[in-house]
């Protein structure tokens, strides 16, 4: 199961294994608590009597008490650019569902893909426009039918696995991990295309400097390469063609990444989802510094604080500070980081894949007693 907000840096998918090794109390006090996901897996798993989850963030700590108290049930905005950079400061749903990466801080769609994400938002699978307007409107609103829809989608995923010879891959909670699938899925379906225009680019003698040359811009490496292969705009492909040998039309090539399509809209079902799961999660809630909490007797305290030497957050974090609060506590304090100083107990570890540091990959998230 996914558990919290869609949020940078979440804990969604270890969340189980860190209250696994924390031991039960009356209070599980949530001190840096994000998009909650460990709050959440806390609230069920029957080891507390009490979660109280705090977050500093306004905006953050405000999203997380919409959702469960279910004010998201009927949310179905699309947010544009404009939108974006007017509510991302006051708007949980603007700066949490349309931020890159879940940042809070950057627009999540480039302006040439913003207008198709927008349909694509509006759309999903309606047949007329009506149709669309109604469907979608009344999506979020029934959730009843929003998992039937999932399981739609679900078996024309795995249908689509079985065509690309691609083996379904699934979540803890039994859905289909759509992100994973999608990335091995496009990689099946671009091969033939990336090969395509290799073929073309060696029949024709050019280079990848001359395609650049010709076409006015350094993208010859996402059309010939593989990491981060994409597949030319029609404008773009339409030039290629007084150069290269291309010889399928733009339109075959784009129906084959298609595909693709029915793994986008699992990705955002389940994201509504997921919102949708906190309702009603009993929950305190702060809006606090971390040590202007009041720490209750027979609590334990978990601080999932910023990683050094990751990409910032929106405030600045003193780590001294915390060091000498958290050695200071009569409870005791847990604590997921990658390295603690002297007087920190290293407890647990778990690899768990990140994007947010100086390099990507997976890195190991240890968690600290004081």
């Amino acid at each position: 199961m996914n558990y919290g907000m869609p949020y940078k840096g979440s804990k969604s998918a270890i969340a189980d294994k860190i209250i696994d090794v924390l031991p039960a109390a009356d209070y599980f006090v949530d001190l840096f608590g994000g998009g909650g996901a460990v709050s959440h897996f806390a609230a069920l798993s029957g080891k507390y009597k009490t979660v109280i989850y705090n977050e500093l963030d306004s905006v953050v700590y405000k999203g997380f008490k919409m959702a469960i108290s279910g004010e998201f049930a009927d949310e179905n905005r699309w947010i544009s650019r404009d939108d974006f950079k007017k509510l991302k400061d006051t708007d949980p749903y603007a700066a949490i569902c349309f931020s890159f990466g879940n940042d809070l801080k950057t627009y999540a769609y480039s302006p040439e893909v913003e207008r198709f994400k927008k349909h694509l938002h509006k759309i999903f699978f309606s047949e007329t426009p009506r149709e669309t307007r109604l469907h979608w409107k009344s999506f979020v609103g029934e959730f009843v039918k929003a998992k039937k829809e999932i399981e739609q989608l679900t078996q024309s995923a795995i249908e689509l696995c079985a065509e690309c010879g691609v083996e379904p891959l699934y979540c803890k909670d039994g859905m289909l991990d759509a992100d994973v699938i999608k990335t091995k899925v496009f990689k099946v379906n671009s091969a033939d295309i990336r090969n395509y225009f290799r073929r073309c680019l060696a029949e024709s003698g050019k280079t990848q400097a001359d395609v650049d040359r010709h076409l006015g811009n350094q993208m010859s490496g996402h059309y010939f390469g593989e990491s981060q292969w994409a597949l030319p705009t029609p404008e773009q492909y339409e030039k290629m063609l007084e150069i290269l040998p291309l010889d399928i039309p733009w339109s075959d090539l784009n129906k084959q990444l298609n595909t693709i399509k029915t793994l986008d809209n699992l990705q955002s079902l389940q994201s509504l989802e997921r919102l949708q799961s906190l309702e009603r999660l009993p929950v305190k809630c702060y809006n606090l510094s971390y040590e202007q909490v009041v720490i209750p007797e027979n609590s334990v305290i978990y601080c999932d604080i910023p990683y050094k030497g990751t990409s910032k957050y929106r405030t600045e974090f003193d780590y001294e500070r915390f060091y000498k609060w958290a050695l200071n506590q009569t409870v005791p304090v847990y604590i997921s980081e990658y390295q603690m100083p002297d007087g920190f107990e290293e407890i647990f570890s778990v690899g768990k894949t990140s994007s947010f540091g100086t390099g990507n990959g997976k890195r190991t998230t240890k968690t600290f007693l004081q």
